[in-house]
């Protein structure tokens, strides 16, 4: 409570207050000492105040009290402060020097410290503040309660002023705390490298049964896509019996036995081939030339040579052990000699195969009618679709879906090329098996 101002006009405004002199500085305001009775005053309940050149002259409750301002004030130099001891839970460490360590930290801790001053420790200020934190905290009290400190290194200032000095150098507390077993950087490590591992093994498991099952349904697939396969070469295989019988039987009504003989066991030897063949999902290239040549032969002969007929292979390609499935061409080379040949004088007939990148490409030309005949029923003419055709593009289409890549089949009739020319090309695409 200020019970009186005065003014000196010089330096200083005096305020008597019920607890000592105050002396601010007249011209910043700032205070510049307190006088109390700590340092030799009557009392601190001080009624009124005046000065001179020389004397401060103070009427305080219990007496007045004359003194020289300068034979009161003490040094201004700021306090130093001191850690004076920390307690964490019931144990109390005194004198920690600079540095603490905790193994985890829990809980709380008192720290306590104080600076020293032989005026008026009672009006000693503290602030503190973490170095990487710009804020200071001011408090009265000598002591600051902390708690639930993460793991790392934590630096502590601590710093006081007296009434008439500046804020002294800070004094620093390092407080390391390490981390416990399941918050060391190791753990974290062996964590990750557990999660990693597992995560890795879950994945290879999983791949290995998508794997598993990926190879069943192929192994199933490719023994569903064999017996199509087989199934649509049985289809092809009744025709050409019928018309092979029909051969013999006519050798037979023309008293032609010997011919007829021949042609019999020819046939006989072309059907076992051909049932041995049926049984494999593939054979060989050589396996199938060797098949067709007797085929054109056989049909040579029922027809009474009226054609001539050309293989011509790639010789590269029957070096190799290239694989393709069993009575692919045949049925296509019938419908070449019944449908377009049959009828015309000095009919040929020819089969090439070569190598495309990575395709085998067959090429089937005959000098006959063409597809676009009004007056046959060839391959796909207006009048009917060639069964051979039909049966042939589902089987390349077997082949295509099994191994992924693409086959074709072509037909051109030569007018298309040339208006004066006759007979039809058929070209066929299927991928090289091996």
């Amino acid at each position: 409570v200020c019970q009186k101002l005065y003014d000196d006009k010089k330096n200083y405004i005096w305020l008597a207050t019920n607890h000592g002199i105050s002396v601010l500085n007249r011209n910043t305001g700032d205070l510049y000492y307190n006088v109390t009775s700590n340092i030799g005053l009557t009392s601190d309940d001080i009624k009124n105040i005046t000065t001179d050149d020389a004397y401060v002259y103070a009427a305080t409750a219990d007496g007045t009290d004359i003194f020289k301002l300068n034979d009161v004030m003490g040094s201004s130099a700021p306090p130093k402060v001191y850690i004076t001891n920390f307690r964490k839970e019931n144990k109390s460490i005194t004198d920690p020097g600079d540095t603490v360590i905790f193994n985890y930290f829990k809980g709380f801790i008192n720290i306590y410290f104080t600076a020293i001053t032989y005026q008026s420790p009672a009006d000693v200020q503290y602030q503190y503040r973490f170095e990487n934190n710009a804020d200071w905290h001011d408090t009265k009290a000598t002591d600051i309660s902390l708690s639930d400190l993460s793991p790392g290194i934590h630096n502590l200032l601590f710093r006081a002023k007296k009434y008439n000095s500046s804020w002294s150098k800070p004094a620093l507390l390092t407080i390391i705390v390490n981390p416990h077993w399941y918050q060391a950087i190791w753990f974290y490590i062996l964590l990750t490298i557990i999660l990693v591992f597992t995560v890795y093994y879950m994945l290879h498991i999983r791949i290995k049964v998508i794997h598993k099952r990926a190879d069943q349904r192929n192994i199933l697939y490719q023994k569903i896509t064999e017996l199509e396969s087989k199934s649509l070469a049985y289809q092809m295989n009744p025709h050409f019996i019928f018309n092979s019988l029909n051969t013999i039987q006519q050798f037979m009504l023309i008293e032609k036995q010997e011919q007829g003989l021949n042609y019999l066991n020819d046939f006989a030897m072309l059907m076992r081939k051909m049932l041995e063949n049926s049984r494999k999902p593939y054979i060989t290239l050589n396996e199938e030339i060797d098949f067709l040549k007797n085929y054109l032969q056989l049909e040579k002969t029922r027809f009474n040579n009226k054609f001539e007929y050309i293989i011509n292979v790639d010789k590269l390609l029957l070096d190799d052990e290239i694989k393709i499935v069993p009575a692919l061409f045949q049925p296509l080379l019938e419908n070449a000699i019944k449908h377009g040949i049959s009828n015309v004088k000095d009919g040929k007939v020819s089969f090439t195969m070569e190598r495309q990148r990575d395709l085998l490409k067959a090429t089937i030309e005959d000098n006959g009618v063409g597809i676009f005949s009004n007056t046959d029923k060839k391959y796909g003419t207006q009048k009917k679709e060639s069964t051979a055709l039909k049966v042939l593009e589902e089987r390349l289409k077997l082949i295509t879906t099994e191994k992924g890549e693409a086959g074709s089949i072509t037909i051109i009739d030569k007018k298309q090329i040339n208006p004066i020319d006759n007979g039809t090309i058929i070209q066929i695409l299927i991928p090289i098996l091996t």
